[in-house]
């Protein structure tokens, strides 16, 4: 027994009931209006008007699946329309405001997905440039426009110069897309300095001391090019010419708490003679971030006075 739908002569929902032992055929109809006398008394010939009908039924359904996959298989295409960085003059260790706006053509996407932000020496935004930061964007309707605002850290460890800022849609590739190939943008330039940390000032008194003495330091630091929110040291030494390294000898220092660009910090240390130091005339000098706790642009040691243990009178240096 089988449901006719579409074939020629029968009323869709016919049902044909066939009987081979005896040949005879009846025909049931769920709806009324078709004769007996329609239907052929051979078996053979029934079976084959059934075979047609259910073709015809798998087609139907056939095509209608195929449009309705072609519908439902339609991706989206996520892209970035627009990046931009402020200030576009920063230095290490400080914040990059970053907005964007990425958008699907096609398709929506249910799925969320990260926009991955880059500093690229080039114009060409890939996932091997430095990342800095990122967004996540939870779902996007097709044609819809999703715009952020990122705050950005610049790592103490960036190189200081020039970079292009860039973005990269759905970096992790958790959206399946129309076209990969398009989802990178880059906007505009972004000068990246480091700070610098100098000495401007270093004196030391009195100019002569005994050993087992104190000496009262008191010097100028100041930040240039940047600033340093992390903390340092300032290292006082002794040594026997102006040239003054980590090898000589150090007697005492002090610590500052991080400086603000263009920012200066002044301290006064007291620092007690070694009582092992031979007698003659050293140079005073510093370095500062001696533990080189901040990347800066340059290394430099600053020098100054040469107090005298033992000898009444002292000659005054100029810093360097």
């Amino acid at each position: 027994m089988a449901a006719c739908f579409g074939c020629p002569g029968h009323a869709p929902g016919a049902v044909l009931r066939v009987t081979r032992s005896r040949g005879d055929v009846e025909h049931q109809k769920n709806i009324a209006g078709v004769p007996s006398s329609t239907l052929s008394t051979r078996p053979n010939r029934i079976v084959a008007t059934l075979e047609r009908c259910r073709r015809v039924v798998l087609l139907a359904a056939c095509v209608a699946a195929t449009a309705f996959s072609a519908r439902a298989e339609a991706l989206p295409d996520l892209t970035v329309a627009s990046v931009a960085g402020s200030p576009t003059a920063a230095s290490t260790s400080e914040y990059l405001t970053v907005s964007d706006s990425v958008t699907a053509a096609n398709g929506a996407t249910g799925t969320s997905f990260t926009v991955q932000f880059y500093l690229s020496t080039d114009a060409t935004i890939t996932t091997s440039d430095v990342a800095i930061c990122s967004r996540v964007v939870a779902g996007i309707a097709a044609g819809e426009i999703s715009t952020g605002t990122t705050s950005c850290y610049l790592s103490p460890t960036l190189t200081a110069r020039t970079y292009y800022l860039g973005a990269i849609v759905d970096s992790g590739n958790a959206v399946a897309e129309a076209v990969e190939t398009n989802n990178a943008a880059a906007g505009n330039q972004i000068a990246v300095s480091r700070p610098d940390l100098t000495v401007t000032s270093l004196v030391g008194a009195p100019t002569a001391v005994s050993m087992s003495d104190e000496l009262t330091i008191t010097d100028v630091v100041a930040a240039t090019g940047g600033s340093t929110p992390t903390a340092f040291t300032v290292q006082y030494y002794l040594s026997t010419d102006m040239s003054i390294t980590t090898a000589d000898m150090a007697i005492c220092t002090r610590t500052v708490e991080g400086l603000a660009a263009g920012a200066t910090s002044t301290g006064t240390t007291t620092c007690a003679v070694p009582p092992t130091l031979a007698p003659r005339t050293y140079y005073l000098g510093a370095i500062v971030d001696s533990g080189n706790a901040v990347p800066e642009s340059i290394q430099k040691a600053q020098v100054s006075a040469v107090p005298n243990c033992g000898s009444p009178q002292l000659q005054m240096g100029s810093l360097s």
